[in-house]
């Protein structure tokens, strides 16, 4: 029974929702089946060892429907079961989703007629939807549900003077679907310039030329404006312009969104950024770092209360290429706290090692690397990376060669890089190799010899 999609799925659940579904599998409203509730009870019994000897098929048939049960039965309240799953996780759902059940409790109170409650709930949902600070596509389509709603019921009432309702339905509806729109459109253009595929973006450039046309009506939707700014932004790269106006309305705007939502528009900005400094506008670094300070202050580097080590890496990248050596310590040493706990410890030897070295205090990089862990590829390369650096900055050329001559060798033997990691680090390594020499070589000839070494490489 372990390969079965039952097992499947109760091994995804927590144990507060194992609970909740057995609670929700004895309810007599969801399931009246005693022998469905006998096995869901067995399983909560194993969980979370749901493997071995206890959930194999013949077991949990004899316990559940006793030695004479046939295969046929059992296939049936196993089949019961977890389709009372699969109910109990869509009603999961649909418990912290406050904007359907208050559309479905409208519905019922408009259909049987009960006025006063049509009209009290109606206003209840409106009051909460004011308390709200979030203006994105989400609270849109929840205010079109409820406009949708008052429209039904006064038009059923054929009281037509209400019909500011209908008007409203359409106005949320068009917020909808243009941030709805805006943002996938978005991410195909994000898609097409990463991965190199192509998608169709139908109605974007009428979309786009009614919102330049209509402004001073969008104007004050972030949720529109932000993505037009963005797309603007990466269809047109070379007109700079639309990632400064970007950035203003990010900055004055993303408490509107949830923070999943702001961290991603921060992104597109980021990797703008990242783009024009690969196109040689060094310019761009302080834009990068100016970023990062922001999503610090907005507390958006964070997910589930935690900071990713990668993130950590390249917040601490960029302030170094500034030389910001003293905010950059200062970052290392505070924001330490917020890795993951496993991977604490080595992110921030190798960070610490990055900042030592870009301070010219080889001796401590050297120290610092020696306590990283090797346990990811990532760490490797980073590590022998920057062992090569310091052996270069100090002339140790026998170190320096032994360095490269051994990580060629682990390259050959990886299967746990990339193919992209090692064209880096082979890459890497041939031109240091190639700086190392023609260092080495400067005694040995003229200056114009030397000089044009150097112009070569």
């Amino acid at each position: 029974m372990q390969q079965s999609l039952l097992i499947e799925a109760l091994q995804k659940l927590h144990r507060k929702e194992i609970t909740r579904f057995i609670a929700y599998v004895q309810s007599p409203y969801f399931n009246k089946n005693e022998k469905a509730i006998k096995l869901a009870t067995y399983l909560e019994k194993v969980y979370p060892k749901l493997e071995g000897k206890k959930i194999e098929r013949e077991v949990v048939r004899q316990k559940v429907l006793g030695k004479q049960s046939d295969d046929k039965a059992f296939n049936q309240v196993v089949s019961l079961v977890l389709r009372l799953l699969e109910s109990f996780l869509a009603q999961e759902v649909y418990n912290q989703q406050d904007h359907f059940q208050a559309q479905h409790l409208l519905q019922q109170l408009r259909q049987k007629q009960l006025d006063k409650h049509f009209l009290r709930i109606q206003k209840k949902w409106q009051q909460n939807l004011e308390k709200e600070h979030i203006m994105d596509r989400h609270s849109f389509y929840k205010q079109y549900l409820l406009a949708e709603e008052a429209d039904l019921y006064y038009d059923v009432k054929e009281m037509r003077r209400k019909d500011e309702q209908l008007q409203e339905k359409v106005n949320k509806l068009d917020q909808f679907y243009l941030s709805s729109k805006l943002r996938a459109c978005c991410e195909m253009v994000n898609r097409e310039q990463v991965i190199k595929v192509k998608y169709k973006k139908n109605l974007l450039t009428k979309l786009l030329d009614i919102i330049h046309h209509n402004w001073e009506e969008y104007v004050e939707y972030p949720a529109i404006t932000i993505y037009y700014q963005t797309l603007q932004m990466m269809l047109h790269g070379e007109e700079e312009s639309h990632f400064q106006k970007l950035i203003d309305d990010l900055n004055q705007n993303s408490e509107h969104f949830s923070k999943e939502e702001a961290q991603e528009m921060y992104a597109y900005a980021k990797n703008y950024c990242v783009h024009q400094i690969n196109n040689g506008k060094i310019q761009y670094l302080n834009e990068l770092h100016q970023l990062d300070k922001k999503l610090i202050d907005k507390k958006l580097i964070f997910k589930n209360g935690h900071l990713n080590q990668w993130v950590y890496k390249n917040i601490v990248t960029v302030g170094l290429r500034l030389q910001e050596y003293e905010w950059t310590e200062q970052f290392i040493q505070q924001y330490k706290a917020y890795l993951n706990e496993e991977f604490a410890e080595n992110a921030y030897h190798y960070n610490l090692a990055c900042l030592h070295f870009g301070q010219q205090k080889y001796e401590d990089a050297l120290r610092t690397l020696h306590l990283i862990e090797h346990t990811d590829v990532g760490y490797y390369l980073g590590t022998k990376s920057l062992l090569l650096k310091v052996y270069y900055e100090t002339d140790e050329s026998e170190a320096f060669f032994s360095l490269i001559s051994t990580t060629r060798v682990y390259m050959t033997r990886s299967d746990l890089m990339t193919e992209a990691q090692k064209t880096s680090i082979r890459n890497f390594m041939r031109f240091s190799e190639q700086a190392f020499k023609v260092r080495l070589n400067k005694e040995f000839v003229n200056k114009e010899e030397h000089l044009l070494a150097i112009q070569k490489l």
